[in-house]
């Protein structure tokens, strides 16, 4: 389902690839169920930078509500003083301060939350361990996505990326709106990763909604974002947990990422 890869900065897609799209007869948002809020906290005991990194749309934006492509759109409440525009920003979360975002009808958001630098494919000097990433696709149950030939049926979708390695310790919960569920699971309400562990054995293998070092394809290493470092890390899971889903027409109450602190 998810074949895309961690790469460097802004390739960021990779969680609006796990979503499916419509081709033809799209029910209108006013038939879901509301908009998918994201919210961010520092649950940390201090500040912490939050860079979020924009999936590019292009053809979509512009011309209909489509993606934000811009992240000064992303208006959090309390409202946050942003460093940088377009596909990528950043901002500082004091200590145990929640923002969140309430998309507009019709809008969507995909992307991903990193905490401490932005999305890098090779582990930087300042974190030698590689970096995680908080993916996600939400509120993509809208008719400005109607672009054969893909798929009929989208998905909201998120996961917590540690194919390019791991810096800190995040979490998401999950409230309101229709159920989140994996492989096996069809309630999921919150999941977070583990340190990055040593080979093979990564603590972070078979844990729903985490995909585990160099597995970007979640049950094998095909071409993660820095080869050198990451192809073949370590075992691959078993199963495909690595995506929690659902259907974008159950949209509405919060998806909320928590960041707990720095390996």
């Amino acid at each position: 389902m998810r074949k895309g890869r961690v790469a460097a900065m802004l390739s960021v897609f990779v969680a609006a690839l796990c979503a499916f799209w419509y081709t033809s007869n799209v029910p209108t948002k006013a038939q879901g169920m509301g908009q998918t809020a994201l919210s961010v906290t520092n649950g940390s005991n201090a500040a912490v930078q939050v860079y979020l990194t924009l999936g590019a749309f292009p053809g979509f934006y512009g011309t209909n509500p489509g993606y934000v492509q811009n992240v000064q759109q992303v208006t959090f409440n309390p409202p946050v003083t942003w460093s940088g525009s377009g596909l990528q920003g950043s901002f500082m979360l004091q200590r145990g301060q929640k923002v969140t975002y309430n998309p507009p009808p019709g809008t969507a958001i995909s992307g991903n939350i990193s905490f401490g630098t932005p999305p890098l494919s090779c582990p930087p000097t300042a974190y030698p361990n590689g970096i995680n990433l908080a993916e996600f696709t939400l509120d993509n149950n809208t008719p400005a996505y109607v672009h054969p030939p893909q798929a009929p049926s989208p998905q909201e979708a998120i996961d917590i990326s540690c194919v390019n390695g791991v810096n800190c310790r995040m979490q998401f919960n999950l409230s309101g709106g229709g159920n989140w569920g994996t492989a096996g699971q069809t309630s999921v309400t919150t999941f977070s990763n583990l340190p990055l562990g040593t080979k093979p054995n990564s603590p972070n293998l078979n844990k729903v909604g985490v995909f585990p070092p160099g597995c970007d394809n979640c049950t094998s290493s095909d071409n993660p974002g820095c080869n050198s470092v990451w192809l073949n890390w370590g075992n691959a899971n078993t199963k495909a947990v690595c995506n929690v889903q659902r259907p974008a027409t159950s949209s509405g109450g919060e998806v909320a990422v928590v960041f707990k602190q720095f390996y």
